[in-house]
């Protein structure tokens, strides 16, 4: 995809900048056009004065109605192509004489016939002036509207391509120094539990207590399952972030174990995460989808992490409900809390890279949980309400073993 897309702004730069000049020079003809038109009528207007009256009387009414009221220059000459009349001249005036100036209207002549040619003026079928004209500046600048256009366009898509790459590099740093800092986090409990249990093993040790107790041999196996349950834990951390870089591989499952796994993993913590926080699953039964359960789980506690540091520690709730749509077709989990809930302006944003709303955040749960459940299991992860101090409500949708089978029945 990025391919194309570069592809895209290129042509689509290229066809922008055709497009300018296309009808840039569409402009200019119509204008170029309109001044051939001009000088043909006033020609023939002059030869039908002439044809009536050919006094100096008629070149100077000529003179005076036509070629000063010109839009642009002029230049008109007599049989052998002397200037004897002019206007809008750069820099020259009407009445202007001098050998400078006649020299300059010598220049300009020339040039006029070698760019525009001349067209004659005849009174009985005799030759007797000529009419040179050039196009008024605004044909000029407009000529030179389509480089000023293909230039600012150029600016502003090489700017917008450095800033975009600004832009993604920093967005690349912060997902970096995120993924470090989750990574911190996922593996700092286990790793701090473990520490716990070795040191109530050595203190145990030191004051005798594994070897002389009547019950040391059952609190030592209840030491060891729960290092063993960290040791696993820590396992799954590492599973998951391999998996991320990824396509995991997907399998059929009971979602509500799952959840329930997750739930009673953090109910053993509540002591700490505020002893006035209640958590609690409500499920329905027989709920079957294709998940990954590392990944699963992944999203899972995220979604339970979130709400535990946005809700009041003395009547903090937590609700988790899995539950099948009348057509058994998709399985819907949601997450309820009774927490500070989401700012208005920012429900929008809380899926986006880096964003939070938080004073230490980094911003990655909510995108991972986004990733999980709409790449990787073809899902959907949405706000579906949040009414500050109240209630705030997160929905997984998945498509469910049901469905799945009726695919496979009418393939």
């Amino acid at each position: 995809m990025p391919g194309v897309f570069k592809a895209f702004i290129f042509f689509g730069t290229i066809a922008i900048a055709a497009l300018f000049m296309i009808y840039t020079q569409f402009l200019i003809n119509g204008l170029q056009e309109n001044i051939k038109r001009d000088v043909r009528m006033w020609a023939k207007l002059w030869e039908l004065a002439g044809a009536e009256d050919s006094s100096p009387r008629v070149n100077a009414v000529v003179f005076e109605e036509i070629i000063q009221k010109a839009y642009f220059p002029i230049i008109v000459t007599d049989h052998h192509r002397n200037p004897v009349l002019w206007a809008r001249i750069p820099g020259i005036e009407d009445t202007d004489t001098s050998q400078a100036a006649l020299k300059t209207i010598d220049e300009y002549r020339e040039r006029m016939l070698r760019e525009n040619g001349e067209t004659p003026v005849a009174w009985n079928g005799q030759i007797i002036q000529y009419i040179l004209y050039d196009y008024p500046p605004l044909v000029r600048q407009l000529q030179l509207m389509p480089i000023i256009e293909i230039a600012v366009v150029g600016v502003f898509l090489i700017v917008g391509f450095v800033g975009f790459r600004n832009i993604q590099r920093a967005e690349q740093r912060n997902i970096w120094v995120g993924m470090a800092k989750e990574t911190a986090h996922q593996l700092g409990t286990p790793l701090t539990s473990l520490m716990g249990w070795l040191e109530v093993i050595e203190t145990d040790m030191k004051e005798g207590r594994l070897k002389s107790a009547d019950n040391s041999a059952g609190q030592l196996d209840n030491v060891i399952a729960k290092m063993r349950n960290d040791v696993q834990r820590l396992d799954r951390v590492a599973n998951r972030f391999g998996q991320i870089g990824s396509i995991p591989e997907t399998t059929l499952h009971h979602i509500n174990p799952l959840i329930q796994e997750v739930v009673n993993y953090y109910c053993q913590r509540l002591p700490h995460a505020g002893k006035g926080i209640t958590l609690r699953f409500e499920p329905e039964v027989n709920l079957q989808a294709k998940v990954n359960p590392e990944l699963f789980t992944w999203v899972i506690e995220n979604l339970i992490k979130n709400s535990l540091q946005s809700c009041d520690q003395k009547s903090g709730e937590i609700v988790l409900r899995a539950m099948s749509e009348p057509t058994n077709q998709k399985i819907i989990i949601t997450v309820t809390d009774n927490g500070a809930g989401i700012p208005q302006k920012a429900q929008k944003k809380i899926f986006e890279t880096g964003f939070t709303t938080k004073k230490r955040g980094w911003g990655l749960g909510l995108t991972l949980a986004r990733r999980i459940i709409q790449e990787y299991h073809n899902g959907r992860i949405e706000l579906k309400e949040s009414i500050p101090n109240q209630r705030t409500t997160f929905q997984i949708t998945l498509a469910s073993a049901e469905s799945d089978n009726n695919e496979k029945g009418q393939a």
